[in-house]
């Protein structure tokens, strides 16, 4: 089945202190633009980096994800989707416990 692919773009700039992303993708089932940064300290990312981005993402017309799984699933309607990422870049260790959860 063609995925009718208009776009697929990823763009990087990196000016030695930032590390930009741009994210552009539209095709026949979905459409979704994206943007980021993070500054570059020579490719060290730790807990302390700061991270920034957005995502936005379009699905017009649900029915047609249908052709994709079968005949058995019936879908309609539309999705659409933002989300916007702002904080510091952090990998949770699996053993550690949150206050939360204590």
């Amino acid at each position: 089945m063609p995925l009718g692919l208009k776009t697929a773009r990823v763009d990087l700039d990196l000016d030695g202190r930032r590390l930009a992303f741009k994210l552009n993708l539209d095709s026949r089932f979905a459409q979704a633009q994206g943007q980021g940064s993070l500054p570059w300290n020579g490719g060290h990312i730790d807990g302390r980096t700061p991270v920034s981005g957005t995502l936005r993402a379009s699905l017009p017309a649900l029915s047609t994800l249908a052709e994709l799984s079968g005949p058995g699933l019936e879908l309609g309607g539309q999705l659409q989707a933002s989300l916007e990422l702002s904080g510091r870049w952090r990998r949770r260790r699996p053993w550690a416990r949150s206050a939360a959860s204590s």
